[in-house]
């Protein structure tokens, strides 16, 4: 049986990188501190990483997408944030024991508003920001509240393990590189050259394209709508045929 390996180890990518690049192929790269080059490479494929993360061209890549569920406790408005949380995905927060969408988040001066104006549990959705590194709703519940809400973690390393674990800084030349391996390899022999003062024009130009083609494979393309109406078609029970007593 063929083996896939679409994700690949740290050292795996600095070796393909400097072999593509005609320099010395290191046998270790974070654990040989002698070798000033592979140190290099560790450093530079960690910033990468970290760059990557990020939401790209509204992108969030799928691989570092998770669900937070936050079950809230009476008389309580703050909560500590995942410790892999990087940044929420638009328009995900919901409550699921109201089944109301969540609002926010709430920029300074709507908070400022709400607090202003006291009032106080009038409001029936949830309303929520982000403020020192907490997450925060304005109401202050007496029942508890099933909040649920997409993220980007930042964990794009995987460390092997039963279960595994994950991590936003390479620890490890096995570490477990979560993005595509092409992408890597090739970002890290822009970002080399780049270091170097050499010309990375080409370097770039293989970069800029490898990551169009990592973006466009990593989601698949929404369903246009060409009718009027706003209902997701397959699903529509006004366009379409129940599974069944359809004719009857």
């Amino acid at each position: 049986m063929a083996a896939f390996n679409k994700q690949t180890t740290v050292l795996d990518i600095i070796q393909n990188a400097l072999g593509q690049m005609g320099l010395p192929v290191p046998a270790a790269a974070f654990s040989d501190g002698s070798n000033l080059t592979a140190q290099q490479c560790i450093r530079l494929l960690q910033s990468r990483g970290r760059r990557l993360l990020k939401p790209t061209e509204t992108n969030r890549w799928q691989v570092l997408r998770k669900t937070w569920s936050c079950p809230t406790t009476a008389g309580v408005t703050t909560y500590t944030l995942p410790a892999d949380w990087d940044s929420f995905e638009d328009l995900t927060g919901w409550n699921f024991t109201s089944r109301l969408p969540m609002l926010g988040p709430a920029t300074d001066p709507q908070w400022q508003c709400l607090k202003a104006r006291n009032l106080g549990s009038s409001t029936i959705s949830v309303i929520y920001r982000t403020r020192g590194g907490l997450f925060e709703i304005y109401n202050a519940f007496s029942t508890s509240q099933d909040l649920r809400i997409d993220y980007s973690s930042r964990g794009w390393i995987m460390v092997n393990g039963s279960p595994p674990t994950y991590q936003d800084a390479i620890t490890a030349d096995d570490n477990v590189v979560l993005f595509d391996a092409e992408l890597m390899t090739a970002g890290l022999k822009m970002d080399f050259l780049n270091a170097k003062g050499f010309d990375s024009t080409v370097a770039q130009e293989e970069y800029e394209e490898i990551l169009e083609q990592a973006l466009n494979a990593d989601s698949d393309a929404p369903v246009l709508q060409v009718s009027l109406a706003d209902t997701y078609p397959l699903i529509s029970t006004t366009f379409n045929a129940p599974d069944t007593g359809y004719g009857t």
